[in-house]
């Protein structure tokens, strides 16, 4: 399925309340392509402008922050119902890894690794500006392990910045609305408080308890009971569900889970630093990007993207699943088959003006609902001979019939030449023997019409003998009234 006239959807990789992220391509010139995640807004949500608002928010605030630690937002477009185009991640979230590690601790130069690196795509949203130099306060509101990347490159980079808060959103938190993951909201967030960047260091603190210890920090059998544990706070440190980790460690990510917005960490770089530092106090090096790609492998919780599997995603688009699109243009297919390349391929390109330029193809099948036109070529061909034969052998038939018919009647009219005077014809200009032949035989049998076509035409062509004189009128003596015109048909040589 083609979006916007030159992103191709391949696959879905991930699904959340508010859309659906799909492995995707963008097309460009001379055969250029990328890959992508395209974001696509779920179609029972797209004619809501609270949702649609926060969507355009995500994709606004996310386009500028350019930063290494932050998944980059690449177009958004509503031309086939409203997607975001982002950076393609190929590695786990921490979610997936943290479940592939089955409660497993994550190794602690490993997790300050992940912490750092998050921290620092957090500061840079948190730095965030407008064109004026005025600072956004952009908060994320949702830092947990779901949006917590880990590239198969060794880079960690956060993303969904769907629910955040900024001075420059359109859209707005409504009465005493929550959002985010209860899990890993400070207590004011849940009273429903005034929130700033220090929000998103209490969750990053709760992130590194649970790496630190592989547990869950808060749970419980119901909302209203894990709230109240958010509330009263941390019931142990990571130091004492996990007796391995280091006190400085353990230091920072305490001060980081503060019930007071005042006794944590004042910004994320601040909660960076503190780490870095308390890591090397406790002699925990940090994990180069080599090592925790590495050791993200080993885990299994993510399986790197098969070029094989890239190509047979690319070359059979017909068994992909097809991104909701609430509106989408009409598209006309382009052929791109050469002589050189087995098979057919058509490009796509949306009525009226082609976005997808020469040298880009893609599969027939790569628009749900059409067809190459290319393949019907030879059935429309070898239908339209079928015609044209039916046609010859039918025609040839009445042409038989006709031609039996005129040379009977001129048999018969040199025959009995004194009932038709008119008619008559001259012994020394008798027809030929064809002329008798083909006045004397039968009409072919309707099994052999196209020989019997054939030879009538040719029996009356060979019937009309050059030079052969008209016929005699009648003489002027009788004085008797010509006979009454013979209903036959008379054999007139000037009428061929």
């Amino acid at each position: 399925m083609l979006l916007g006239g030159r992103y191709e959807v391949l696959t879905p990789i991930a699904s959340g309340g508010m859309a659906t992220v799909h492995l995707g391509r963008a097309l460009g010139v001379g055969g250029f392509e990328r890959l992508v995640a395209i974001k696509v807004m779920h179609p029972h949500i797209a004619a809501e402008a609270d949702f649609i608002n926060m969507f355009l928010d995500e994709a606004r605030l996310a386009a500028r922050i350019r930063h290494p630690n932050v998944v980059a937002t690449l177009d958004v477009q509503a031309d086939d119902g409203l997607f975001i185009v982002m950076e393609y991640v190929d590695g786990p979230s921490l979610q997936a890894l943290r479940k592939a590690l089955r409660k497993r601790v994550v190794p602690f130069e490993v997790a300050t690794r992940i912490l750092v690196d998050s921290l620092a795509g957090l500061h840079a949203a948190h730095e965030l500006c407008d064109d004026a130099g005025a600072p956004l306060n952009l908060v994320h509101r949702d830092m947990s392990p779901a949006n917590i990347l880990i590239g198969a490159d060794g880079v960690v980079r956060i993303t969904d910045f769907g629910v955040a808060r900024a001075e420059a959103r359109l859209s707005s938190t409504r009465g005493a609305q929550v959002k985010g993951k209860v899990p890993y909201m400070p207590p004011e967030q849940l009273m429903g408080e005034t929130v700033d960047r220090r929000c998103d260091v209490y969750a990053a603190g709760v992130v590194f308890w649970e790496m630190l210890t592989g547990k869950r920090l808060f749970h419980a059998d119901n909302d209203g009971a894990l709230v109240q544990k958010v509330l009263a706070g941390p019931g142990e440190t990571p130091r004492q569900a996990n007796p391995e980790v280091p006190a400085p460690l353990d230091a920072a990510c305490m001060r980081a889970l503060a019930r007071a917005p005042g006794d944590r960490f004042a910004t994320a770089a601040d909660f960076a630093d503190a780490v870095e530092h308390a890591a090397t106090e406790a002699k925990v090096p940090l994990a180069s990007s080599r090592a925790l790609a590495r050791f993200v492998e080993e885990s299994g919780a993510h399986e790197k993207l098969d070029p094989r599997r890239l190509a047979q995603l690319k070359q059979a688009p017909e068994s992909r699943p097809q991104a909701p699109t609430p509106s989408a243009p009409a598209l006309r297919t382009e052929s791109a088959a050469t002589e050189s390349e087995p098979g057919s391929a058509t490009r796509s390109v949306p009525e009226p003006a082609p976005s997808v330029r020469s040298g880009v193809t893609a599969t027939a099948a790569s628009v749900s609902g059409v067809h190459a036109p290319a393949r019907r070529l030879p059935y429309l061909a070898m239908a339209i001979g079928g015609c044209i034969a039916v046609g010859g052998l039918v025609g040839g038939a009445v042409l038989a019939g006709r031609g039996g018919d005129d040379a009977a009647a001129a048999a018969h009219a040199t025959g009995d030449a004194s009932a038709s005077p008119a008619a008559a014809v001259p012994a020394s200009a008798s027809p030929t023997p064809a002329l008798e032949s083909a006045a004397t035989s039968a009409p072919a049998p309707a099994a052999s019409a196209s020989a019997s076509a054939s030879a009538s035409a040719s029996a009356k062509l060979a019937a009309v003998p050059a030079g052969l004189p008209k016929p005699r009128p009648l003489p002027p003596s009788t004085g008797a009234a010509p006979p009454a015109a013979s209903k036959s048909k008379t054999y007139n040589p000037d009428r061929l």
